[in-house]
C-alpha cells in the first residue's frame, strides 16, 4: 500500500513539473522589457530556456533595405521555445504560420504586420496568455472559430486586411478594450459587437458600413469611437448609451440627422462630424456640455438651434461650407470659444451679443454675404487674425479699433474704400490686405505711413 502511495506521489509531482515546465512565469511589461532581445532563431534555439523575446521582424534585411532574404517561412522548431512570451515577426513575407505555433503557451505579445498571411491555423487558439495581437496589412479574408480562444486578448489589430464581414469571432473576446479594423471594406456590424462589455476603443474608419446595430450601446466602457470614412446614413438611439465616449470621429459618411439621444454622451470632448449632409441639429445637442472641440465643416445645416450656446466648455467650433443664413444670438454664451470658423455661408449680418465672445482668438468669416459689422466686435480685443475676404463690406465700424490685439485682418474681396481713420491704434498690426476693393492712392498712402513694417496689399 505504502509502495502504491509512493508511485502515485510520484506521478503527480511529475505532472506538476511537466506543467510548470510548459507553464513558465508571465511577466509584467516592465520585467519583460528588461529580458534580453534575441534576434537570431539559431541563437535563440540553442538557448531555448532563456528566450523570453525574440525579434525576426524584416528578418535578414540588409542596410538597402533589400528585402529579398526576409523570412518566407517560421520553422516548426519555433514550438520549442516553450519560455517565449514576445514575438515579433513583422515585415517579413510570411504567408502562412506552422501549427506549432499553437504550442507557445506562454505567448505574451505577437507582432504579424506587413506580411502576406492569408489563414490562421486553428492552433492559434492554445494561445491563451496571449493579450496583443497585430495582424494589420496582411490577406485575411476570414479568422478561424478557435480565434475566439484568446480569452486574454486585451488588444487587437486587424487594419489593411481584405474583411468584408466582421469575424464573428472577435465578439466573444471578453477581455478586449482595443479593436482595429480600419481599411477593410466591412459592410455591417454584428449585434453580438455589444458582447465586448471591457471594449474601450474602436477604429472602424475607411470600411463601407452602412449602419450601426442597436447594441453597439452596451459598449458602456467606450471611450474612443471612429467610424469616419464608411456610408453611414443614420445612427441608432443606442448611441447616447455610450456615456464614457470622449472622441467620436464621424466624418465623411452620410448622416442626415443625429438623433436626439446623442446628447447622452455627457463625458464627449470632441466630435468631428464633417463631411456629411446634416441639415439641422437636435437641441439636445446642448447637453454636451463637456465638448471642447466640435467640427460641423461641410454639410447642409441651415440653422443652429439655441441650445447650442449650452455648450459651455467648447473652445473650436468649426461651421464651415454650410448654408448657416444667421446666427442664434445664444451662440454668444459660448464665453470659452478661440477659434470659430464659419467661412462659406450665406451669412447676411452678425449678432450683436458677438462682443461677448471675448476669448476668441481668430474668427473666420471669408465668402459670406455680410454687408456691414456690428459695432460689438470691436470689445473682441483677443482676437489676432480677422478674416473677412469674400464679402459685401464697404466699410468697418470705427470700434473695430478697440480690437488691440488684432495682428492680420483680411478684406480682399469685398468693396472698401477706406480704413476707419483710428485704424492705427492698433499697434499690433503686421498685415492688411485690401486687394481686390475699390481703395484710393491717397488710402493707398495714408495706411503705408501709417504702417511702414506692415504687409499691405492693396
Amino acid at each position: 500500500m505504502r509502495k502504491s502511495i509512493f508511485v502515485f506521489t510520484l506521478i503527480i509531482t511529475f505532472c506538476i513539473t511537466g506543467v510548470s515546465s510548459m507553464y513558465a512565469q508571465l511577466l509584467d511589461s516592465l520585467a519583460l522589457s528588461n529580458e534580453k532581445i534575441y534576434t537570431s532563431l539559431e541563437e535563440a534555439l540553442k538557448e531555448s530556456e532563456k528566450v523570453y523575446r525574440l525579434d525576426l521582424s524584416s528578418y535578414g534585411v540588409d542596410t538597402w533595405g533589400d528585402q529579398t532574404s526576409a523570412l518566407n517561412e517560421l520553422p516548426e522548431s519555433i514550438s520549442k521555445l516553450t519560455k517565449l512570451q514576445e514575438l515579433d515577426l513583422s515585415e517579413n513575407n510570411l504567408t502562412a504560420l506552422p501549427n506549432t505555433i499553437g504550442e507557445l503557451k506562454n505567448l505574451q505579445f505577437l507582432y504579424l504586420h506587413s506580411n502576406k498571411i492569408k489563414n490562421l491555423p486553428s492552433s492559434i487558439g492554445k494561445l491563451i496568455n496571449l493579450k496583443k495581437l497585430t495582424l494589420e496589412a496582411n490577406r485575411l479574408i476570414d479568422l478561424p472559430k478557435e480565434f475566439a480562444g484568446l480569452s486574454s486578448l486585451i488588444s487587437l489589430d486587424l487594419d489593411h486586411n481584405l474583411f468584408v464581414n466582421f469575424p464573428i469571432f472577435i465578439t466573444q473576446l471578453s477581455n478586449l478594450e482595443e479593436l482595429s479594423i480600419h481599411s477593410n471594406s466591412i459592410q455591417s456590424l454584428p449585434a453580438q459587437i455589444g458582447n465586448l462589455s471591457k471594449l474601450k476603443s474602436i477604429e472602424l474608419w475607411d470600411n463601407r458600413i452602412t449602419e450601426f446595430p442597436e447594441e453597439i450601446g452596451n459598449l458602456s466602457n467606450l471611450i474612443y469611437l471612429d467610424a469616419n470614412s464608411n456610408l453611414l446614413t443614420s445612427l441608432p438611439t443606442s448611441i447616447g448609451k455610450l456615456g464614457n465616449v470622449t472622441f467620436l470621429n464621424l466624418t465623411q459618411n452620410s448622416l442626415k440627422k443625429l438623433p436626439p439621444s446623442i446628447g447622452g454622451m455627457k463625458k464627449l470632448l470632441g466630435a468631428d462630424l464633417s463631411y456629411n449632409a446634416l441639415e439641422s441639429l437636435p437641441a439636445e445637442i446642448g447637453s454636451l456640455t463637456a465638448l471642447k472641440n466640435l467640427d460641423l465643416t461641410s454639410n447642409q445645416l441651415v440653422s443652429l438651434p439655441a441650445e447650442i450656446g449650452k455648450l459651455s466648455q467648447i473652445e473650436q467650433l468649426d461651421l464651415n461650407v454650410n448654408k448657416l443664413g444667421s446666427l442664434p444670438k445664444e451662440i454668444a454664451n459660448l464665453k470659452k470659444i478661440k477659434e470659430l470658423v464659419l467661412f462659406q455661408n450665406e451669412l447676411t449680418s452678425l449678432p450683436l451679443e458677438i462682443g461677448n465672445m471675448t476669448d476668441l482668438v481668430s474668427i473666420d468669416l471669408n465668402t459670406n454675404k455680410l454687408t456691414s459689422l456690428p459695432k460689438e466686435i470691436g470689445k473682441l480685443n483677443n482676437v489676432q487674425v480677422l478674416v473677412l475676404w469674400g464679402n459685401k463690406l464697404s466699410q468697418l465700424p470705427n470700434e473695430i479699433c478697440g480690437m488691440e490685439g488684432l495682428m492680420a485682418i483680411e478684406l480682399q474681396d469685398n468693396q472698401m474704400t477706406k480704413m476707419p481713420a483710428c485704424i492705427n491704434k492698433i499697434t499690433n498690426l503686421i498685415k492688411i490686405d485690401l486687394s481686390h476693393n475699390n481703395i484710393s492712392a491717397d488710402e493707398k498712402k495714408r495706411l503705408t505711413d501709417l504702417f511702414p513694417a506692415a504687409q499691405l496689399d492693396f
